[in-house]
């Protein structure tokens, strides 16, 4: 895959869903029930959906996203490229339809958080680093100024230049 003329977003992702959507960035030995019984798909498969109510709009097919665990791993840990972006959903139900299989939230869990703003990224599991890079090293590099608690756009070009991609 080639990064260039990408546009690469840090997307921040809860310890509990990074655990759920990205099984081979942690630690995690053991299979669950979910995982036996072919429940939980969006674990294993390299198509993946992302749900959330940023209001960034330049995503597009081909960017590269960087998921970064928050709470205590605090660390960009996993990339994936961008399939699609989808937003105006008439209904919770709609959204769902199109993410089902990909994303770790239950239908309920939609509604309950739904809005004119949501988002469904569909993207493809592409690596998950060697080794994390923590918050306080893109703190120190430039590329954030605070932990990301939305979606936000970087440099590339930074990241290459400062050796952290």
């Amino acid at each position: 895959f080639c990064f260039e003329n990408r546009n690469t977003f840090i997307v921040p992702i809860q310890q509990q869903y990074h655990e759920m959507l990205f099984p081979e960035a942690e630690n995690i030995k053991q299979l669950s029930f979910g995982d036996i019984q072919g429940i939980n798909t969006y674990s294993n498969t390299i198509k993946k959906a992302y749900i959330c109510n940023s209001p960034t709009k330049h995503i597009n097919p081909g960017d590269v996203l960087l998921f970064y665990a928050s709470e205590y791993k605090r660390s960009i840990t996993t990339i994936g490229i961008v399939d699609n972006v989808f937003n105006d959903f008439s209904s919770p139900e709609e959204l769902y339809s199109m993410a089902i299989k990909r994303t770790v939230y239950s239908i309920e869990q939609i509604k309950s958080g739904f809005t004119s703003k949501s988002k469904l990224l569909l993207f493809k599991y592409y690596k998950t680093l060697d080794t994390p890079i923590p918050y306080e090293l893109l703190k120190r590099k430039g590329i954030l100024k605070i932990p990301p608690v939305s979606i936000v756009q970087v440099s590339l070009q930074k990241l290459q230049e400062t050796n952290l991609i």
